[in-house]
């Protein structure tokens, strides 16, 4: 007997996952050195758009 495999998810959806984690990693930095925090959100708002756009078009699944 197979042990269980994990769900398949929508490369979309990962790519969004990547995007957003990665987002409040840069986030929680420019805090951390003191960039304002309206500006702060604003960049990572922008780096979760650019996240996800370089995640779902050059990121690749381990089985593909």
């Amino acid at each position: 007997m197979h042990p269980p495999r994990l769900p398949s998810f929508d490369p979309g959806v990962t790519a969004f996952v990547w995007a957003v984690v990665l987002a409040f990693y840069a986030w929680v930095f420019m805090l951390a050195v003191g960039v304002h925090g309206g500006t702060a959100l604003v960049v990572a708002f922008v780096c979760l758009f650019v996240f996800f756009l370089f995640v779902r078009l050059f990121g690749r699944s381990v089985h593909e």
